[in-house]
């Protein structure tokens, strides 16, 4: 999503990468900003793990205030993570 909550349109779903340790997902072509990766993964024992991580491309519109809020968002978590 970008650092304002927006999510990215035409993220794939993601796939096993060359081991059971990797997950990779296809982007198109992102603009200039900040994006947020949130995760949400099963492990191999079945436990749901999450996690969270940003990154800019260019130069940086989001600051750490914003991210957090639209990671905050009512309904954010509430969704199937497998979907």
């Amino acid at each position: 999503m970008s650092g304002t909550g927006t999510p990215v349109a035409g993220v794939g779903r993601a796939k096993h990468g060359s081991d059971d340790s990797t997950v990779v997902v296809a982007l198109s072509t992102l603009d200039d900003g900040s994006y947020v990766v949130d995760w949400h993964v099963v492990s191999a024992d079945s436990h749901p793990v999450s996690g969270a991580f940003t990154f800019s491309v260019g130069k940086a519109t989001s600051d750490e205030a914003a991210i957090v809020a639209a990671l905050d968002r009512p309904g954010h978590r509430d969704r199937d993570p497998l979907s």
